[in-house]
């Protein structure tokens, strides 16, 4: 039993230093972003928002990796030529979009 508890934290500790934090929200979970990812990502101040800002990231298409509980998402001065159904999929707390 041990041996599989530790097997889970080596697992942890391989994947989440891919992972950038972004917040300890009031249920102290941690929300997550990967480092890949080439936008910068902001939380406000009273946690009601989650901002995504690619301004001039060189981008030919949404980027993927945008945190789930994204509110704002900045995608101006990039060339993006197209969108279609599948863009903003799995983006559902989207309530503002900039291109």
């Amino acid at each position: 039993m041990d041996l599989e508890k530790g097997g889970v934290f080596i697992l942890l500790c391989l994947y989440l230093p891919s992972l950038r934090p972004l917040s300890l929200d009031a249920s102290t979970s941690m929300r997550w972003y990967p480092k890949t990812l080439p936008c910068n990502v902001s939380l406000a101040s009273n946690g009601s928002a989650v901002m995504v800002d690619c301004t001039e990231k060189s981008l030919t298409s949404i980027p993927s990796g945008i945190p789930g509980n994204a509110t704002n998402l900045t995608l101006t001065i990039n060339h993006i030529p197209e969108l279609n159904a599948t863009s903003f999929r799995g983006l559902e707390n989207l309530t503002e979009i900039d291109m």
